[in-house]
């Protein structure tokens, strides 16, 4: 009986409700527009639970297209994280919607805008969120990093497609300005159909003076150590991409 809470834990992830709940007050820097019009369709799906980071746990809807981060407070007496965690979001949706595939974020509560949320955890438990009372994000679901590209490797002209997608999106990002904290590749990124997107959008900061090459490099430099081991005849393409960016 010692054990059982542990157990509990670990294959619920730890999911609690009171975690998503949080008394804090209204910024109207956070605001967006209404809605878009497909929101709703989205929503009305069943979710699933499929994982959590940091910040957030995760559930992908029945039509494997979507996800919602229902953000996630551990400690929230620490204002100052939620802060940093809200305006990372905030500019994300501003100037980064499609690199991160983010269709929406709700940060500040709203007057019966939005539709309950159907989801289930780990262990198959149901839940029903009145949207308008809980911060979240939804997400287009991307595939994995490192799993599209296994699947690539042996075709040409699919590897260098993917490879040219980060290198695009990496660009993107910090011709804004904006640099991520965590360094993570494979777990911060993936792929669309058409696109690289980075999943983890919860770090960014916005820096005047960013060093575009070091940020990129941080980045390149670990696929460069993953093609050596796993694609090492990629790897002169990759050298290739990331000298013309000097």
């Amino acid at each position: 009986m010692i054990s059982l809470p542990a157990t509990v834990k670990r294959f619920t992830y730890g999911f609690r409700l009171a975690k998503m709940r949080l008394d804090f007050p209204y910024h109207p820097e956070w605001e967006i527009p209404p809605p878009p019009p497909e929101l709703r369709a989205i929503l009305q799906q069943p979710f699933y639970f499929i994982g959590k980071g940091a910040q957030s746990y995760v559930f992908e809807g029945e039509d494997g297209k979507y996800v919602v981060k229902l953000f996630r407070y551990d400690q929230p007496s620490l204002e100052s994280k939620i802060l940093l965690l809200f305006n990372a979001c905030k500019m994300a949706y501003d100037f980064l919607r499609a690199e991160t595939g983010l269709v929406y974020i709700h940060l500040n509560p709203t007057p019966m805008e939005l539709p309950t949320l159907f989801c289930k955890d780990a262990i198959g438990r149901g839940y029903k969120f009145p949207l308008d009372h809980y911060r979240f994000a939804v997400q287009k679901k991307g595939k994995a990093f490192r799993a599209v590209l296994e699947e690539a490797k042996d075709h040409p002209l699919e590897m260098q497609k993917r490879l040219d997608q980060f290198i695009d999106l990496l660009q993107s990002r910090t011709a804004k300005g904006i640099f991520n904290s965590d360094p993570n590749l494979s777990r911060n990124f993936g792929f669309l159909e058409t696109r690289a997107i980075e999943f983890d959008f919860g770090n960014y900061r916005h820096r005047a003076d960013l060093d575009r090459i070091s940020e990129m490099e941080r980045y390149t430099s670990k696929l460069r150590l993953w093609l050596s081991r796993c694609a090492p005849e990629w790897v002169a393409y990759l050298d290739q991409r990331v000298e013309a960016l000097q």
